[in-house]
């Protein structure tokens, strides 16, 4: 609503300038649809996603209370054992891109989740027990794999 009530001025004014004379109305038409793209796209890339799928809901919503309830721990066993994360596991490969987009903003111990659901392990020897290389190497496959 604040965008469109801006771009509606902003055109009102160029549109008032060429009436003027200032700019001859060509040009006034075409800068005020470049300022329409302009913000138009800048509305669209700062936006939050309108659709979230049930999926990503669920995912969300088990990711958050294994971080509630697993927090105080620091073993992998206590980590990995939960039950949120478990059915995380279970979901399969459809939430490995959640997964890797967790380890983007904060990395944590997603490395058992992904290595069982996708077989892989793309961790080099000398980052292992270092978690933000190992996040690091897990994303770069991530984006290899066009998953991320």
């Amino acid at each position: 609503m604040f965008i469109e009530i801006i771009l509606s001025v902003e055109v009102l004014l160029i549109i008032a300038l060429a009436v003027y004379q200032i700019f001859d109305l060509r040009s006034a038409i075409n800068c005020a649809l470049q300022r329409r793209v302009a913000l138009s796209n800048y509305y669209i890339q700062n936006s939050p996603s309108p659709y979230v799928s049930d999926l990503e809901k669920r995912f969300n919503e088990l990711a958050k209370n294994w971080k509630k309830e697993t927090g105080a721990y620091s073993t992998s066993l206590h980590i990995a054992g939960n039950n949120n994360y478990l059915e995380i596991i279970g979901m399969g490969n459809e939430v490995v891109p959640y997964i890797l987009k967790e380890l983007q903003k904060e990395p944590n111990l997603w490395f058992i989740a992904l290595k069982s659901i996708t077989r892989q392990n793309p961790i080099q020897k000398e980052h292992i027990g270092k978690i933000k290389l190992m996040a690091e190497d897990w994303i770069a496959w991530g984006k290899k794999n066009n998953l991320i």
